[in-house]
């Protein structure tokens, strides 16, 4: 699913929200205070280039990520600046691997194969050494050496190629996609109910 991102400033308060770029339907939505770095004390230009930088750095905290993961990763960065941590890394993984413990494919090996996997990290760190050695089998770059765009060409390769192969892990996927997919339309029904305003008919 490809992500869209949006934000807007209220106050002290900036608001980060994803989308799905194919029917608008959010994803998750997050607030930021820019109080952290000194938003509403050096001038209106100051306030701007402070909101681009953070909505710029929680964007690019998503990129070529799954749902789960995009979220989570704005979650790792928002708790660094919280802590006052400026320098955080993308996403909160610096390890530049191929799957993370958020990533779907690991969560359902990690369902499946309960017996060998102890947690979704220890599936994603057996997945992402198995891409690796494909990649270097196919005569490719490392995966870190790979731009973003082959990088997620690489992942979704070997996404779809493992779910052919394996019935048990596809019926995995597509079960925690539709548990997702359930989660997200209960954010979305428990946001409507938030919000003011009157109706449409």
């Amino acid at each position: 699913m490809a992500l869209k991102s949006e934000s807007k400033v209220l106050d002290s308060t900036l608001t980060f929200t994803c989308v799905d770029k194919d029917d608008e339907a959010l994803t998750f939505s997050k607030d930021v205070d820019l109080s952290l770095f000194g938003y509403g004390k050096h001038g209106a230009l100051a306030d701007l280039a402070i909101a681009f930088a953070v909505r710029t750095a929680l964007r690019n905290s998503t990129g070529g990520r799954e749902i789960d993961e995009a979220e989570a990763a704005v979650d790792a960065r928002i708790d660094a600046w919280t802590k006052g941590e400026w320098g955080a890394e993308r996403g909160g993984d610096a390890s530049g691997a191929p799957f993370t413990p958020g990533h779907i494919l690991a969560k359902a090996v990690a369902a499946v194969y309960a017996s060998k996997f102890a947690t979704p990290a220890d599936a994603a760190l057996q997945l992402s050494t198995m891409l690796e050695q494909s990649l270097q089998a196919a005569g490719h770059p490392s995966f870190s050496e790979l731009d973003e765009e082959n990088q997620r060409k690489a992942r979704n390769t070997f996404v779809k190629n493992a779910r052919a192969k394996d019935a048990k892990l596809d019926a995995a996927v597509a079960q925690i996609t539709a548990q997702m997919a359930a989660n997200r339309a209960a954010k979305v029904a428990e946001k409507a109910g938030k919000d003011e305003g009157g109706s449409l008919f």
